[in-house]
């Protein structure tokens, strides 16, 4: 009995300083990034335009108090209305401070650590493995560095899982965890709506098991704030869901053009989901009934008395069939959380003497499988910046200076939002709701406004739009960057309409402007 109280308490006092060493290397990667960015740049710049939305609707709600990209009308561009809240609390506290969001993520980062470290502080080497799988695999510092909600959005998921798994495993009995997971519920699906892929099979998982009191009361508190947020987005003329998620999202009820619009993994996974049936109806016709039995416990054994992993299973196809997977990989940080989390968890439930050596074996399997996609990352974010500072940024500041440009059409509208103050026409409708209606309902009509809506400037990727949606424009200028590493394209062009007045002034604007450009951007001007 002594012999095992010393021992846990060796356990938690080196899982302390694995905590207190995990922290460290976390903040100085961090400050190194930041330092060395400031030293390149003059500033510190987010490496995605999507940072630039969340900041540009936090500066509206605190100074305009509109929900919105611009502060000219409502838009509901955001799939974490939770993060952008909490950005324009500090906007009003700092005054428009661009650096919030990098800070908040810091913050939050740094909880995250402790929260990992509290459930797992009696296993030193779990939590070892824990914190270098949420540093190479989750790319906790580069989701910190983007400024974006996803190091909020896995801190909630990780309170939830792991809750949910320490209340399921004291034979439902300790409610401290149980009022985590309430508690993590409320905020799951507001701080980002691929929740629903999580709370789904969980919720379904605790009625199965007769706990339905617990499950209904985790469906209400996740539901509240959507349906609050969702009524609000009506009253102001959005959509109930976020322009994003019907932008980026597969929400097509349309079978086929359902399967044409999911990713390749998506496809993937649906393929092999018919192909599973298909094999299942195929030996239930061939095998006899004795070898069947057989099968489907084995099966059964394997699979479905595995509950953290049929959850995580059905999580990971739900999103493969509904959402997306992108650069610097942050639509799936939240997946790959749980699965670095779940592997003791599965280890300690379903492995037979379940040892240090077993569990440090899968580990360097799976560190072997992602090295090569952290190293990737790194190199991105190190360009994505520059890209983002010479493109995106540099667009912003010059819509800002000259007064004269009212209202520009764009399709990349983050950072041009935040460092201008015009009035946008997004063409791809995360901004502009009323383009994201034509798009999705009247693609005829939507051509018909583009040729004869009013704007001052266009400012677009060509390859992204065919050249006959909009006949009446004239080119004058393309940016370019020479080292184009990340972002949709390398040359934005500008436009104008062939009956503009603001022809002459927006040519020599943009000669004052080619002075000011990064040595690694181009700007060719045509008369």
């Amino acid at each position: 009995m002594y012999y095992s109280h010393t021992l846990m308490k060796k356990n938690i006092y080196l899982s302390f300083f694995i905590l207190i060493l995990a922290i460290v290397i976390f903040n100085f990667d961090v400050i190194n990034y930041i330092n060395d960015l400031k030293e390149k740049l003059g500033d510190y710049y987010y490496p995605l335009d999507d940072s630039y939305i969340h900041l540009s609707i936090a500066k509206n709600i605190s100074f305009h108090e509109v929900w919105g990209i611009t502060r000219h009308e409502f838009s509901s561009t955001s799939s974490s209305p939770f993060f952008s809240i909490l950005l324009s609390i500090l906007m009003n506290l700092w005054e428009n401070n661009p650096l919030v969001s990098l800070y908040l993520n810091i913050f939050i980062a740094n909880l995250f650590l402790i929260i990992i470290y509290l459930y797992f502080k009696d296993e030193p080497i779990v939590l070892a493995s824990i914190f270098t799988g949420l540093y190479f695999i989750v790319l906790l510092k580069i989701q910190t560095v983007t400024g974006l909600e996803h190091v909020l959005h896995i801190s909630f998921i990780a309170i939830f899982w792991l809750s949910l798994f320490k209340w399921i495993e004291s034979n439902y009995l300790k409610n401290n965890h149980l009022y985590l997971v309430y508690l993590s519920s409320f905020f799951l699906i507001i701080s980002r709506y691929e929740s629903l892929f999580l709370l789904f099979p969980a919720i379904i998982f605790l009625l199965i098991k007769k706990r339905n009191f617990e499950a209904i009361t985790i469906l209400i508190l996740s539901l509240i704030p959507v349906i609050s947020f969702g009524l609000f987005s009506i009253k102001k003329g959005g959509f109930f869901f976020p322009n994003s998620l019907l932008v980026k999202g597969n929400l097509s009820l349309n079978p086929f053009v359902f399967f044409q619009q999911t990713s390749i993994i998506g496809k993937i996974t649906i393929i092999s989901i018919i192909f599973f049936f298909i094999t299942i109806i195929f030996l239930n016709f061939t095998l006899n009934k004795k070898t069947k039995k057989e099968l489907y416990k084995k099966s059964y054994n394997i699979l479905l008395k595995n509950d953290t992993f049929l959850i995580i299973f059905i999580t990971i196809i739900l999103h493969s069939l509904f959402a997306k997977f992108n650069w610097l990989y942050r639509y799936e940080s939240y997946l790959l959380t749980l699965i670095i989390v779940s592997v003791p968890l599965f280890f300690k439930k379903n492995v037979t003497n379940y040892t240090k050596r077993y569990y440090l074996a899968t580990i360097l399997l799976i560190f072997a499988f992602f090295t090569p996609r952290f190293l990737q990352s790194e190199k991105d974010l190190e360009f994505s910046a520059k890209n983002i500072y010479s493109q995106q940024v540099q667009i912003g500041m010059f819509l800002q200076k000259n007064k004269k440009i009212i209202t520009v059409i764009a399709n990349d509208i983050g950072a041009i939002c935040y460092f201008s103050d015009v009035k946008i026409i997004d063409l791809m409708g995360l901004g502009s709701t009323n383009i994201l209606i034509l798009k999705k309902n009247n693609p005829e009509q939507y051509k018909y406004y583009l040729n004869h809506v009013n704007y001052d400037l266009m400012v677009i990727y060509d390859s992204w739009f065919s050249n006959d949606k909009m006949k009446t424009r004239v080119k004058i200028a393309e940016l370019k960057n020479l080292h184009h590493q990340v972002y949709g394209d390398n040359k934005v062009s500008f436009y104008i309409p062939q009956n503009s007045n603001l022809k002459k002034d927006l040519l020599g604007a943009l000669k004052n402007f080619k002075k000011q450009l990064p040595k690694d951007t181009e700007l060719i001007i045509y008369n």
